[in-house]
């Protein structure tokens, strides 16, 4: 179903099935979108295939294959770039990597005060490591005074990828024009419980299929939303890609354990508690905020208001059981709508 609505400005296309499918899923596959992106970008227009059979490859050929894509993604710096920097190991990979092949002088780690074990993690490390730290403090006020700009960036409903956002204003404000992102490196290595679930026959398309939502899901800020900024992401670099999709299952995780290749490459270059955090699916947390706890602070009752008003149409869907039930995720997705129909109203989006 696609619906035409007349705006002050200009008239807007919105596909109203893709809308639905978002506020359910949270994501599309590319080039699908809510409203048509007014800068298409894609990371691949043809996901990259592994160019041989798997084989087996040692830690230190892995190190090699992830230096290269470091070093063919970001040449040497010039200018001051910001990495991204939960404390955990695909953040602290690339931090380590950058830091060898560069040198500190145009580093700057950016890290969010979201878990303080795994902040703690960022501090020491950066540290040990001589790179500048900055620490920055994400709270529910945080999220819910950006959840406006957000939704018009990504120009349709979401959740709580607000620290994206918080992260990039305060990168620009610091006059860095570069932000580099671990992003990837669960891709590759086998990292979401998804991944874990479909060890077996079906491992290789599950992996695309992830790869795909990747795409769809993570590159909106660098398309709409900060175009000052110039983002990049080393470890979806196609030739990493290429060479971590012909590595066998096992390399990559079981149904114990997690980015296992990646783990023992990193053995001996990174401390032991950040090689060990997170080695069973789904248990680190990076830069996903707490939303059982934000809910319980309030966020609940600003969902609850904001359902309040929903389209009618979507109203009844809800009440069918069109989106899942008690998923917090989704519930906070149907919250932003009313604020994505206000945009689209005014001509905003």
């Amino acid at each position: 179903m696609i619906g035409h609505y007349a705006k002050s400005r200009r008239t807007t296309t919105l596909n109203f099935n893709n809308l639905l499918h978002t506020i359910r899923d949270g994501y599309l596959p590319l080039p699908e979108s809510v409203i048509p992106l007014q800068r298409p970008f894609y990371l691949w227009e043809k996901l990259p295939c592994p160019t041989e059979n798997r084989v087996e490859a040692t830690p230190q050929e892995f190190t090699n294959v992830l230096f290269n894509a470091v070093r063919s993604t970001i040449p040497n710096p010039s200018e001051p770039i910001a990495v991204l920097y939960s404390g955990g190991i695909d953040s602290s990979v690339l931090l380590y990597i950058l830091r060898e092949l560069y040198g500190v002088k145009n580093l700057v780690a950016y890290s969010l005060n979201l878990y303080p074990e795994e902040n703690g993690m960022a501090l020491q490390f950066a540290k040990s490591l001589g790179v500048k730290h900055v620490n920055m403090e994400f709270t529910l006020a945080s999220h819910l005074a950006l959840i406006n700009d957000l939704v018009r960036y990504l120009r349709s409903p979401t959740d709580l990828n607000t620290v994206t956002l918080f992260m990039a204003t305060r990168i620009k404000r610091d006059n860095i024009r570069t932000v580099v992102s671990a992003l990837g490196l669960d891709e590759c290595q086998g990292g979401y419980p998804s991944h874990v679930k479909a060890i077996g026959a079906h491992f290789s398309e599950r992996e695309a299929e992830i790869f795909e939502i990747c795409q769809s899901h993570y590159v909106w800020i660098n398309v709409e939303g900060m175009p000052e900024l110039q983002v990049k992401f080393p470890f979806l670099e196609h030739e990493l890609i290429k060479y971590a999709r012909a590595l066998p299952q096992e390399s990559k995780c079981t149904t114990v354990q997690t980015k296992i290749l990646l783990r023992e490459a990193m053995r001996g270059k990174l401390p032991i508690e950040i090689v060990e955090a997170g080695r069973l699916a789904g248990t680190k947390h990076g830069f996903t905020p707490p939303i059982q706890t934000y809910w319980e602070m309030g966020l609940g009752d600003w969902v609850a208001k904001q359902k309040m008003k929903l389209p009618n149409s979507i109203k009844v869907l809800n009440r069918l059981g069109y989106f899942p039930r008690r998923n917090l995720w989704v519930e906070h997705r149907l919250a932003t709508v009313p604020i994505f129909m206000e945009h689209l109203k005014h001509g905003n989006l």
